[in-house]
């Protein structure tokens, strides 16, 4: 049985988030930025390919993916065979910021 793989949508919020947080770890170390990028890509190409893997976290309508080596969230939820990533959030910073945009 071949699967289908999910579309990927960021939105506008999410995106903000993802070039805050490289912007962040680009300041640290430029290593560090490249790392987050090679993670959250393979972690995002894992959800694509499987997303019932990972469970709906929060409320039963959204998923959330901790990244291994950062201490970085990931928020999303499915609508059909596409997957909406609301918001990349850095687990020190304000708690639940992203349900502010559903």
């Amino acid at each position: 049985m071949i699967r289908k793989k999910f579309k990927i949508y960021l939105s506008g919020s999410a995106l903000n988030d993802l070039h805050a947080l490289a912007g962040f770890y680009k300041k640290l170390m430029f290593h560090l930025a490249k790392g987050l990028v090679i993670e959250l890509n393979e972690t995002l190409s894992r959800l694509q390919s499987n997303p019932a893997s990972f469970g709906q976290g929060y409320d039963g309508k959204f998923g959330v993916i901790n990244l291994r080596k950062y201490p970085v969230e990931i928020y999303y939820t499915i609508d059909g065979h596409s997957i909406i990533i609301l918001s990349f959030e850095h687990k020190n910073h304000t708690i639940n910021k992203w349900i502010e945009r559903v």
